[in-house]
């Protein structure tokens, strides 16, 4: 059996109601591995994290409180069996970590539905476990994705601001923003704006000038 199927670990020796709980909680799929002592039992535990630990109090090298501390470190579950004249009365001793002795007690029914609540809640949680993983897969393509997006974005925000502080840095020298050699068509654009007042005879040489005179005279005669 693949150790990610086993969902329990079983300390001591079962009694009959126990054996009873752990076929039930094996036809929902939640598999069980058993051990004899608290030595076994320590070295499973470092090697498989188990979401529900039962354990008789009493075992051959120790009781099953000693495991109450390797349980808490993982985060689980742990039950231990006290055997009566007829059946047995199961205290929970840690809680998802916590330690609980003495809070509650349970009898074999009730065991069965706390284990299947604790293994299902469990179940759950490496569902959303394993969704994440699979998002976080293909998360670097993305963020990659993201990267030469704003790569380009800020190219293009810099390339504005360097033409900006050009075009600022020209105005304020007095220089001109178009090419100083232009065609003689854009001289007179040049005068008119005054940044050229010493080549004005070329705009007038060869041009007709007009009579301003014969013009107003004109004028008053209409």
């Amino acid at each position: 059996m693949p150790a990610a199927a086993v969902r329990i670990l079983v300390v001591g020796t079962s009694a009959a109601s126990t054996e009873s709980t752990l076929q039930g909680l094996a036809r929902s799929g939640w598999e069980s591995h058993s051990v004899k002592a608290i030595r076994e039992a320590d070295t499973v535990l470092r090697t498989i994290r188990f979401q529900l630990t039962l354990a008789s109090e009493k075992l051959p090298d120790g009781t099953g409180y000693d495991l109450a501390w390797l349980v808490s470190q993982q985060t689980g579950n742990l039950f231990i069996a006290v055997p009566l004249s007829e059946t047995c009365l199961w205290l929970p001793a840690v809680e998802n970590g916590v330690r609980s002795l003495g809070e509650r007690a349970l009898n074999p029914l009730t065991l069965k539905t706390e284990a299947e609540s604790i293994l299902r809640a469990c179940d759950t949680a490496m569902v959303a476990a394993e969704s994440a993983r699979s998002r976080r897969k293909n998360f670097p393509g993305e963020v990659l994705r993201a990267e030469s997006l704003q790569c380009r974005a800020a190219a293009q925000i810099t390339a504005a601001e360097r033409f900006g502080r050009q075009a600022s840095g020209r105005f304020k020298h007095g220089e001109d923003l178009v090419p100083r050699e232009g065609s003689a068509a854009d001289e007179p654009l040049l005068v008119m704006a005054g940044k050229a007042p010493s080549h004005s005879s070329r705009l007038l040489r060869g041009s007709v000038v007009p009579d301003l005179g014969s013009l107003g005279k004109r004028w008053r005669g209409l």
